[in-house]
């Protein structure tokens, strides 16, 4: 991405008094009259076209916050690379659908966030290929905030969230639906790599669409990643992981799984070194499984 059209360069440094000084607000609006790429985005009715050239219009300096009350696949370059720090990426719904849609017309990532302090919010996320193998959301930035969207609950998705390498560090992955239509791998992977990771309070579904095998939550690096207070939802025989625990570091608790009445009494609810078993299961403390009660 080129250098953000806010700031200007002079002997290989940033001029400071062409940057902002105060944290803006862009706006993406695919469905408005006269959206450009060439507008200033800086009002709903002088909106940008796509989302990647607002966010080189950020600073990287100050918080600055993208809008995006409707978007455009066709006009959209894949991936959408959230390269220039603390930029906030939130959906402001317009009268076309409930969400935002950022959905990806081929295989390769909808959006790779590797910048620092950036946020992704109120969108719903998807692909709309059938077989799709990448990640819906890479990130390779730290302290990351991802919450409130709709993640392969749409349409598809392979890899939902993947979080990877040793700077996506200190991240939220809060309050986001995963699933509905279906996701072939995870609905959050992170590599050997991060630290203090916070998967909570996501619903994520497994309606029988995704392949066996698949897991809700998984958390490869032993390094202080937690998964608390979510909720699974499985369709009856669904054979995958609802959480799965590399180490000894990571840990997990609060979290529950609802499956049809009586179809969970044997299963290990999430896995880790320790276990053999390998399913999606019910509520648990520890190792064991606790089976609800249904009068």
């Amino acid at each position: 991405m080129a250098n953000p059209k806010n700031a200007a360069w002079y002997g290989g440094g940033l001029v400071p008094w062409l940057l902002p000084a105060t944290s803006r607000i862009f706006y993406v609006n695919s469905a408005a009259r006269g959206a450009l790429d060439t507008n200033t985005g800086l009002d709903p009715d002088n909106a940008f076209l796509t989302i990647d050239v607002a966010i080189a219009a950020c600073s990287g300096i100050t918080h600055d916050y993208i809008f995006v009350i409707e978007h455009d696949d066709a006009t959209e370059t894949y991936p959408i690379e959230m390269d220039v720090a603390r930029v906030h990426l939130i959906g402001e719904p317009g009268t076309g659908r409930p969400l935002p849609r950022i959905r990806v017309d081929s295989d390769v990532d909808a959006i790779d966030l590797s910048a620092d302090y950036c946020e992704i919010a109120g969108l719903a996320i998807d692909s709309d290929q059938d077989g799709y193998t990448n990640r819906l959301i890479d990130v390779s930035g730290g302290n990351f905030n991802i919450h409130h969207n709709y993640i392969a609950w749409f349409f598809w998705g392979y890899d939902c969230v993947h979080c990877r390498g040793g700077s996506a560090n200190n991240g939220l992955i809060a309050d986001n639906y995963f699933g509905a239509h279906g996701y072939a791998n995870y609905a959050v992977y992170t590599d050997a790599s991060p630290s203090r990771v916070v998967v909570r309070d996501n619903v994520i579904v497994n309606n029988g669409a995704q392949k066996n095998g698949i897991t809700g939550i998984y958390l490869a690096s032993d390094a202080y990643c937690s998964a608390l207070d979510n909720k699974f939802k499985v369709a009856g025989g669904a054979d995958g992981q609802a959480i799965h625990l590399v180490g000894t570091a990571n840990f997990a608790t609060g979290n529950e799984v609802c499956g049809p009445q009586g179809g969970f009494g044997a299963f290990n609810p999430f896995r880790s070194n320790i276990l053999t078993s390998n399913f999606w299961g019910v509520n648990y403390a520890g190792a064991t499984p606790l089976l609800p009660v249904v009068s």
